[in-house]
């Protein structure tokens, strides 16, 4: 992830499913500005509290109690929207996809990877549900 971005221009980035905090941690030591971890869950936050407060990087990297499934953002706030392992907790990927869409900035990086097992069989569901190629061919890939 840091060998493709590392040409990116990154003011503010957004953590999906941030869980523990690692790579907002890495990113923030690294490449971006202002992050917002965004988890569903709590006790993620919790643990993430923790670890960024151990980094002395809580000035930089913002918690948020919130869904996938409608961001509380506006319209074209990110510059990077990263995400590991947590895809496949989406309960409506499309919908998630179109929320990243919107919250991303014209010319931004939406970068997620899931290394749970069985996500591929998601794909034939996405044929269907994704009009536009270029999105199927992001989830492929």
């Amino acid at each position: 992830m840091q060998r493709m971005l590392a040409g990116c221009d990154v003011s503010r980035a957004l953590d999906l499913g941030i869980g523990p905090g690692d790579l907002s941690v890495f990113f923030a030591q690294k490449n971006c500005s202002q992050i917002d971890g965004l988890d569903i869950n709590p006790c993620m936050l919790d643990l993430a509290r923790e670890k960024i407060a151990s980094f002395d990087l809580t000035e930089r990297v913002k918690l948020v109690q919130g869904d996938v499934h409608s961001l509380p953002y506006p319209d074209a706030s990110f510059d990077l929207i990263f995400s590991y392992s947590c895809f496949h907790h989406w309960e409506d990927p499309v919908l998630g996809l179109q929320e990243c869409g919107r919250v991303l900035k014209e010319g931004g990086v939406l970068y997620l990877v899931d290394t749970y097992p069985d996500v591929k069989e998601l794909l034939p569901q996405f044929a269907q549900q994704l009009d536009e190629y270029s999105f199927l061919e992001i989830v492929k890939k």
